[in-house]
């Protein structure tokens, strides 16, 4: 194996654990900082407002049965989503929160924030798979290069190519 291809397998596992880790995070690792930090604003704010407005009862049980999809896309957030049903308060009044209206909204906040962060896994992936553009633009000279060379008359000299453009 060459140590490009080494390194590119590396660099896609790293971007991977970090993606798991923090939302955006692999757009971090793969230099898209910028891109990566704004990816962590809004997809923690969206997952911490939803947390506020259910009163971290978006993990209960009770949660679960009364919206089963919604529950699942929420660990679409990562670590952040395992740490928080890992502090849900099992509380008795959880069913009757269960029945309000603020619930429904939070829960649908943090599931926006696990698709969401879905999408942005899609997205760092398809970065660590796609080539650098410095093997993009060898790739283009090379061809270049090659095509030159397999033809006889594509290297003219300058005082040739000056007659023809007299004539």
């Amino acid at each position: 194996m060459s140590t490009k291809y080494f390194q590119r397998l590396t660099r896609l596992y790293l971007s991977v654990f970090a993606g798991i880790l923090v939302p955006g995070g692999a757009h971090i690792v793969l230099g898209k900082t910028l891109k990566g930090i704004i990816f962590v604003v809004v997809i923690l704010a969206s997952f911490f407002a939803g947390l506020i407005i259910t009163h971290n009862y978006a993990f209960t049980a009770e949660a679960q049965l009364r919206h089963p999809v919604m529950f699942w896309l929420q660990y679409l957030v990562g670590a952040p989503a395992f740490l928080s049903a890992k502090l849900a308060p099992n509380f008795y009044d959880a069913k009757v929160f269960a029945d309000s209206v603020k619930f429904e909204i939070g829960i649908l906040y943090i599931a926006v924030a696990g698709l969401l962060n879905l999408l942005v896994f899609i997205d760092a992936m398809a970065l660590a798979l796609k080539p650098d553009k410095k093997q993009k633009i060898q790739k283009k000279i090379d061809r270049t290069t090659e095509k030159t060379n397999d033809s006889p008359d594509a290297v003219k000299t300058t005082s040739e190519e000056n007659s023809e453009q007299e004539n």
